[in-house]
């Protein structure tokens, strides 16, 4: 069921490198108003496909992208930005590189 009729896409999988876990961008569009909303939250899954955790919730107009992992698969690193849909350009130019220690969810700069 999906009442606000929110598009949603899943995109840019990443592999922890433990091979337990996978980091994905999941990208919110509206698309019903005169000025269409986006954004673009992080989540990640077991490998068996269950356990499924929002890591950064971002809010619209803001996209949270590019998941990498840390070597020892304690961190998520991704880059936080803000800029229209579709120009990738303007949201690489705007972005900071943020991580996430995925045990607590506690983002830092």
């Amino acid at each position: 069921s999906n009442p606000e009729q929110i598009i949603l896409s899943a995109a840019q999988p990443a592999w922890s490198p433990n091979g337990l876990k996978v980091a994905f961008e999941l990208r919110h569009w509206y698309w019903w108003e005169e000025e269409p909303k986006y954004r673009t939250d992080l989540m990640i899954v077991s490998s068996a496909g269950d356990n499924l955790i929002p890591i950064v919730e971002s809010g619209w107009g803001e996209a949270a992208t590019h998941p990498s992992w840390s070597a020892d698969s304690s961190k998520v690193f991704y880059q936080l930005s803000t800029g229209e849909p579709g120009n990738e350009y303007i949201r690489r130019m705007n972005g900071d590189i943020w991580s996430i220690d995925i045990s607590d969810a506690t983002p830092t700069s």
